[in-house]
């Protein structure tokens, strides 16, 4: 009995990895590829936002046309805020399923839908010159 135990443990280990484990690490190194692109993406959106933010108070001759600046700001900037907000949410959920070793195209393709949305709210905001594209492996439509 010991020697079957021994040669069944020698087999497990020497068993190659099922198709969808294959699938999921091939996911898993795009899913990180994605993620060396998107993040400085991110940083640069809020940095942006900042930016315009600070020049609108510079510019503002009371306090009142400050506030009413601002907050036209903020409106302008929601559908960015909207997509990021989508963009991690898909990103959550792919990373789940690879985490579990599941390859999940369904969850890919959520991610990059919610990346190419996020493109096309920037380039309506005038930002399209921010955002690189994404790695070659995952083109927006």
């Amino acid at each position: 009995m010991r020697w079957l135990v021994i040669v069944l443990a020698l087999v497990a280990l020497g068993c190659p990895p099922s198709s969808t484990q294959v699938q999921a690490r091939a996911q898993a190194q795009v899913a990180n590829t994605i993620a060396v692109a998107t993040n400085p993406v991110l940083v640069q959106l809020a940095e942006t936002y900042a930016r315009q933010g600070e020049l609108l108070i510079e510019r503002a001759k009371s306090r009142q046309e400050a506030v009413a600046l601002l907050e036209a700001h903020r409106t302008r900037w929601r559908p960015v805020w909207a997509a990021v907000d989508a963009l991690g949410a898909a990103h959550n959920a792919w990373a789940t399923a690879l985490e579990q070793g599941v390859s999940d195209p369904a969850s890919a393709a959520a991610f990059v839908a919610a990346w190419c949305e996020l493109e096309d709210v920037a380039v309506e905001l005038g930002l399209s010159k921010k955002l690189p594209a994404l790695p070659e492996v995952v083109p927006c439509p």
